[in-house]
């Protein structure tokens, strides 16, 4: 019997902290000046075409955006990390719509295939917050905010958030410096 306590305890160990061992997380890029399309803009298209640069250290393994929630939904996610995705020659993966995070969450915190990865998330702003927290990334704000130069990084150890940042992008001349 106590090898069965042990056994289960070690499972669950080992289940809780397969998660990636970084995830950044970014706002799809502009979308056009007063519409709401489903596509990005100009200026969208050239930050999605400066994210290879930027991240052009960081070894990233996989990329997650957000699913179009019906036939005609936005693909922004989808677009922005289309220049990265032909650089490092990733698929990106769509698995779930903006109101399945907890779904994505799960996927991540659970799923070998990115335990100790790097994962480059591109989703809607208004859930970004959600996932961090549901990451355990308590110091993210509560609200990504209407930017869209910033990425947030969680860096995991054990399955669990270590360290929280929130930087600036630095791609385009109107992009925050700090």
């Amino acid at each position: 019997m106590k090898t069965l306590i042990l056994l289960a305890l070690l499972v669950c160990t080992t289940v809780a902290q397969a998660m990636p061992s970084k995830i950044i997380l970014i706002r799809h890029g502009e979308e056009p000046l007063g519409d709401e399309g489903a596509e990005l803009s100009e200026v969208g298209w050239a930050r999605a075409n400066g994210l290879p640069q930027l991240f052009s250290n960081e070894h990233i393994t996989h990329l997650i955006a957000l699913k179009p929630h019906k036939k005609k939904g936005s693909i922004r996610s989808i677009q922005t990390l289309q220049p990265i995705s032909q650089t490092l020659g990733l698929t990106v993966e769509t698995p779930y719509t903006r109101d399945q995070v907890s779904d994505l969450v799960q996927m991540l915190a659970n799923g070998s295939d990115y335990d100790g990865q790097v994962v480059l998330i591109a989703w809607q702003h208004e859930t970004l917050a959600d996932i961090a927290h549901q990451l355990g990334a308590d110091e993210a704000p509560d609200k990504w905010g209407k930017v869209f130069d910033r990425y947030w990084v969680l860096e995991s150890k054990n399955g669990r958030i270590t360290s929280f940042q929130n930087l600036p992008q630095r791609l385009l001349p109107q992009d925050s410096a700090k």
